[in-house]
């Protein structure tokens, strides 16, 4: 009986071992595939290769997915927007809340590329916007699947997001209208990256600005080969863990971002949620000012007064953005 219980922990050792060095796999080609989807066993094992994959893909019910329909049907509902120049110009990047129809309105007006969202989990629940994503899961979702986040992210014309990696089993863009560009960088490029382990936002990133470099990166900048590529309206892009990566918006760009985690990665990287949570416990966050949104409520569909409204938001962004100070 001692032996028989020995070897069934034995057993289940060797199997949570192999389980988990898999999510700590990578790859280090630079290179992208691009294949036609077949069903989702097939993209589960080409997504195990740890290769990014670029495939077309469109389902009935996310070609509303956009951020002009989606500020018009759900304009109140409030999104997190970011001034992606905080991540080269500041210690701590924060955000504001505006109501999408009001962000709308700030992408199109915004002539010097600053300002995007993302993160926005809540709205996308309560807004009901979840349901068509959820279709989606039929396709993309992956065997034993602990947790699913479903994200909508849209931007400025021509913002550029930092270059950073994720941790996630599962994550896919997928573009809903417009285009991306896309830089990416394996694993092995970060001893020239500086990372930075952000655990109060759960982000990894790198002060790298990969379309307008720094001049004190410059050097470091060099040694880096990136893969440079676009996503268009009805393609997904499934990026893998430990991949670096950056993102820019062209105009009218929406992407639906799904996120899929297993039991193993959740496992696999709990001192990393460890690390979160203790984060979480010691930040108070306070009102440092507040914003009357009337000043910014829609206007009548001439083209004058919304570009007016749009540069009121801009000045008021660029002059006083931060509304939510986290305070360690």
């Amino acid at each position: 009986m001692r032996t028989f219980i020995s070897i069934l922990i034995f057993v289940l050792i060797v199997f949570l071992y192999l389980h988990i060095i898999h999510q700590f796999k990578r790859s280090e080609d630079l290179e992208i595939y691009e294949m036609d989807y077949v069903n989702n066993g097939h993209l589960q094992e080409v997504c195990d290769v740890k290769q990014p994959v670029l495939f077309d893909f469109i389902l009935e019910g996310t070609e509303n997915l956009n951020m002009e329909t989606i500020a018009k049907m759900h304009g109140s509902h409030e999104c997190k927007i970011k001034d992606t120049h905080d991540y080269w110009n500041a210690e701590s990047v924060d955000y504001v809340v505006f109501p999408l129809q009001t962000a709308h309105k700030l992408f199109l007006n915004d002539a010097k590329s600053h300002y995007y969202t993302e993160n926005n989990e809540i709205m996308v629940e309560d807004s009901g916007l979840a349901k068509p994503l959820q279709d989606v899961d039929e396709f993309l979702k992956p065997r034993f699947c602990a947790q699913t986040k479903y994200d909508v992210l849209a931007g400025s014309d021509g913002v550029g997001l930092p270059l950073r990696y994720h941790l996630n089993y599962r994550y896919f863009l997928m573009v809903t209208s417009g285009k991306l560009q896309v830089k990416m960088t394996p694993w092995k490029s970060r001893k020239y990256l500086h990372t930075i382990k952000d655990y109060e936002n759960f982000e990894f990133r790198s002060p790298f600005n990969v379309w307008n470099p720094q001049k004190q990166y410059k050097d470091d900048m060099e040694k880096l080969r990136f893969v440079d590529f676009e996503v268009h309206a009805g393609q997904v892009l499934y990026i893998p863990p430990y991949w670096w990566y950056s993102i820019k918006f062209s105009k009218h760009t929406t992407i639906c971002a799904i996120t899929y985690n297993s039991v193993m990665n959740v496992v696999a990287h709990c001192p990393y949620w460890g690390m979160y949570f203790v984060q979480q416990q010691n930040i108070k966050k306070k009102m440092a000012k507040t914003l009357d949104l009337e000043q910014f409520s829609t206007v009548d569909n001439k083209d004058k007064e919304s570009k007016d409204g749009g540069e009121q938001i801009q000045k008021h962004m660029e002059n006083d953005h931060n509304i939510v100070v986290n305070v360690l």
